[in-house]
């Protein structure tokens, strides 16, 4: 006993248009779901460079600002947003603490943000200097606050401290304030005169 022939095989094999369809769309869906992944990684690794790179000038404007405050034999003028180290001049012919030689350090806004300069002069000005710092979101600059020297003609007799300056930079890439990075040092103006 044969038996029944069953349809033939249709010559023409492969996939219907329903199938190609569908299959194209889990596709679509899958890819684009990776993609998204793929470009919010790439978008965080962007941000946190940022961040980290500002976070970096920043330590490193506080060690340069710390260097020049201990190479420092005067402070010229000091307000929240600049401070103006006086050096000694040995080009003089008796070398002493010089208006003439000296180094400020300021903040200028940058967009609603400030930047931190390093001018070689006596005055920080509009334009000038050398940017180590940017970001910073310290209220309207003011990141430094001068302490004169006390000596004996201080409260306390024999009591004898070195001026001090105070460095306070918060830096803030977004506007996020759980993103905020602070930085608070104390520098010690060894070489200032003491009173």
């Amino acid at each position: 006993m044969t038996a029944a022939p069953g349809p033939e095989p249709s010559s023409e094999a492969g996939f219907s248009m329903v199938e190609v369809v569908i299959t194209m769309a889990i596709l679509s869906v899958v890819l684009g779901a990776v993609t998204t992944l793929f470009v919010r990684g790439t978008n965080s690794e962007a941000d946190l460079n940022l961040r980290f790179q500002a976070q970096q000038d920043a330590r490193n404007s506080i060690d340069l600002i710390r260097r020049d405050g201990h190479r420092a034999c005067n402070v010229m003028s000091a307000s929240g947003s600049s401070v103006s180290l006086a050096y000694w001049d040995p080009t003089l012919a008796t070398p002493a603490c010089s208006s003439t030689a000296t180094i400020t350090w300021c903040t200028r806004a940058s967009g609603t943000k400030y930047a931190l300069y390093r001018v070689l002069s006596a005055s920080c000005g509009a334009s000038g200097g050398t940017k180590y710092a940017d970001n910073i979101t310290s209220a309207s600059g003011n990141v430094f606050t001068f302490t004169a020297a006390v000596g004996t003609n201080g409260a306390v007799a024999n009591q004898h401290t070195l001026a001090v300056l105070k460095l306070d930079l918060i830096v803030n890439v977004r506007s996020n304030a759980l993103q905020s990075y602070h930085l608070q040092d104390d520098v010690a103006l060894r070489n200032t005169v003491r009173t």
